[in-house]
């Protein structure tokens, strides 16, 4: 009977400890979530956490080595408990000795005769200004950067003078100070590499095979209820009944998702950053389109002429406008030229504008496309194909910001932003003699590069997601699903015609594969390469690199798209989703044409 009641006791203490545990544990949880909505500081977050932490830790390893209802010897016990102890005399030795550690370290640095360096005080004084200084105990410093060296400043708090110091000769005098502490810490890890997993063995793993072996008697209808162990045998299972129940209100509260949209639905979770440029989206994620867009807003910020290089379909046209959008003349026209679809002979008359008689169709005056742009941007697409007489022109325009229509005396006033783009490499083109290299330098005031679809792996989701969702709301569709299969296909596929390409694949796909589900065998341009191969026109031998083999899947379309349209270059460019000076461009870049 006494020893009966002295389970009870046992059991009502060991219930005490689980809902105090417990509680500790939803208390973190808030406080997680404080630090998740950014509602308490990450530092003091982090402290807490790891505090908390090793609470939990310390009071699960008492609880089950010194209770009696563990099955446990007297050694695993000790173990279990001299761990937690040292865990716990550590990390509070560890928080004390962090302060004192730093601020001798930083002591005997101030006092060493490592060699410092002179600057002048007003220089110091802005250095100072524009650095993040830091306090250690009894010593402020800070690091900054100078004529392309790294230097540390270092003064005691109730001082005046700045002694500095090279970084590298810096690190040089603290690593002999630091190492004794980081081989003691490094030992003292080793040591309780090899303790834990005894104590791990003999105080989790024994309990849990004791459990299942409850379990089995459960299950065969035998009740032990003597026994010490159905005690753990019923928490275990009252716990596993909560589980239970949570899963099935989560079940109730979460839209069914089936394994096949798992992995892209997970992949969207996170929505991307949108701009509205005029009446197109914008949709990006990737870090590097966020630095291009910084350098468009930077650009936006000053009047001089902009380059925008890229490859077709990048969104060189879209970069454009957003500058425009940006500016101070955003409230001016926005005027595009293509100039790969100029005739020559048109060109002056077209850009500078023509007076009537001035040549034989000339019947009345002509605005050039300067004059419409007038307060606003003009924007010279293809700038590559522009011929080298018309360069000569262009150039005085962006030196004297004036011009003379065809066929007048008086010189007018550019009033107007120039923003230009090509897909070719101009330096390559000056070193041919096909491009101006005075005008290279002029209109390349700032440069911004577009990276390609291919290089932007992480916008590809969102892309395909917003072109879906906008073709499916203009023409009253219901938005597919996609397979897993699908989507990486869409993830691995190189996108030659980038953006552009990637929007007329997923037009193609809705009109032509309309369905709830879109599957691998749905894409057009993996029905494309299964027809090559079909066909033998698409092979790549083995052991060539990624890049050989882009270049082998080009060289390959383009060859198909050439016979399927006998030589007909226009016809082939449009079948590729190219214009006719960019594919023209590639054949020569691929050896295609001479």
């Amino acid at each position: 009977m006494q020893s009966e009641l002295a389970g009870n006791r046992n059991e009502v203490s060991l219930t005490i400890w689980l809902i105090l545990l417990t509680t500790i544990e939803l208390i973190l949880t808030g406080i997680y979530f404080l630090g998740h909505t950014r509602l308490l500081d990450a530092v003091i977050l982090a402290e807490i956490m790891n505090s908390g932490i090793l609470v939990i830790f310390s009071g699960y390893v008492i609880l089950y080595t010194s209770s009696t209802t563990g099955r446990t010897g007297f050694i695993p016990r000790l173990l279990g408990m001299s761990l937690v102890f040292f865990l716990i005399v550590s990390t509070l030795q560890s928080r004390y000795y962090e302060f004192l550690f730093r601020n001798s370290i930083l002591q005997q640095v101030y006092d060493t005769t490592v060699e410092t360096m002179a600057i002048p005080e007003l220089e110091m004084e802005q250095i100072r200004l524009q650095a993040e200084v830091q306090h250690i105990g009894n010593y402020s410093h800070f690091f900054f950067e100078r004529e392309g060296n790294f230097f540390i400043a270092l003064r005691m708090l109730d001082g005046n003078e700045w002694k500095i110091f090279h970084y590298l000769k810096y690190r040089e005098s603290i690593h002999s100070l630091i190492l004794p502490s980081v081989w003691f810490q490094i030992c003292l890890s080793i040591l309780v590499l090899l303790f834990f997993p005894i104590f791990f063995k003999e105080s989790f793993l024994l309990p849990i095979q004791q459990l299942m072996e409850e379990i089995k008697l459960e299950f065969q209808g035998i009740e032990s209820r003597d026994s010490p162990k159905s005690f753990e045998f019923g928490v275990l299972r009252n716990a596993l009944f909560r589980i239970a129940d949570m899963i099935q209100k989560a079940k109730k509260d979460l839209p069914e998702v089936s394994e096949t949209f798992d992995f892209l639905e997970s992949y969207l979770s996170s929505k991307p950053k949108t701009l509205e440029i005029g009446n197109t989206s914008l949709v990006y994620k990737s870090s590097i389109f966020e630095k291009t867009i910084q350098k468009v807003e930077q650009a936006a910020r000053f009047p001089h002429p902009v380059t925008i290089t890229g490859e077709t379909g990048s969104g060189k046209e879209l970069a454009a406008r957003m500058i425009h959008q940006l500016g101070e003349n955003k409230n001016g026209p926005f005027v595009a030229v293509n100039c790969a679809t100029l005739p020559e002979n048109l060109w002056e008359a077209e850009i500078f504008g023509a007076k009537k008689g001035s040549f034989t169709d000339a019947k009345v005056d002509r605005k050039g496309r300067i004059q419409e742009a007038d307060g606003g941007s003009l924007f010279f697409d293809e700038i590559g194909e522009m011929p080298l007489p018309i360069q000569a022109k262009m150039l005085r325009l962006l030196q004297e910001k004036t011009y003379t229509p065809l066929g007048a005396n008086k010189e007018h006033i550019a009033n107007c932003r120039f923003i230009f783009a090509t897909n070719q490499n101009l330096s390559e083109m000056v070193e041919k003699k096909l491009f101006r290299e005075d005008l290279l330098y002029r209109i390349q005031v700032f440069n911004i590069p577009l990276n390609p679809l291919r290089d932007r792996k992480e916008d590809i989701p969102y892309l395909w997601d917003f072109f879906t969702e906008s073709f499916c709301n203009e023409y009253k569709m219901t938005k597919p699903k996609i397979s897993q299969n699908a989507f990486r296909a869409i993830l691995q596929y190189p996108w030659p015609g980038n953006i552009r390409e990637m929007q007329n694949t997923v037009i193609q796909t809705l009109t032509q594969s309309p369905k709830e589900l879109i599957e691998e065998s749905d894409l057009p341009f993996l029905r494309t390469l299964r027809n090559d191969r079909d066909n033998h026109a698409f092979s790549l031998p083995r052991g060539l690199k990624l890049e050989e083999e882009l270049e082998q899947l080009s060289k390959d379309r383009i060859l198909q798209a050439l016979e399927l349209e006998k030589g007909n270059m226009t016809k082939a460019a449009l079948r590729l989703g190219l214009k006719r000076t960019t594919l023209r461009y590639k054949m020569k870049d691929l050896g295609i044409l001479d």
